[in-house]
């Protein structure tokens, strides 16, 4: 299950009604929030689903497992010079 947040300014579980979805890749100063705010006063009537893909990747160990042969041909051995590295181009990688 992908762990995201819904913010809907009703009550509505409508399959077919319209949404927004947000996604975000970790948080930046408030940018995040502030887009939301934005969307949620242009578009009061639609439901947005906020998913954040950082928070994703991280709370599903196996996905960091089966990332790593694509980052390798992705990124080339040098995004496995440290764990660090391998963060960095594992979040980035497709």
């Amino acid at each position: 299950m992908v762990p995201h947040e819904r913010v809907s300014p009703s009550s509505r579980s409508d399959t077919n009604a319209k949404r927004i979805l947000l996604i975000q890749s970790g948080s930046f100063s408030l940018s995040n929030s502030s887009i939301l705010s934005a969307l949620n006063r242009q578009f009061p009537s639609l439901e947005i689903d906020v998913i954040d893909i950082v928070k994703e990747f991280e709370t599903v160990k196996w996905r960091k497992i089966a990332a790593l042969p694509h980052l390798l041909l992705e990124r080339g051995p040098q995004a496995f010079v440290s764990s660090r590295a391998i963060r960095f181009h594992t979040v980035r990688s497709a």
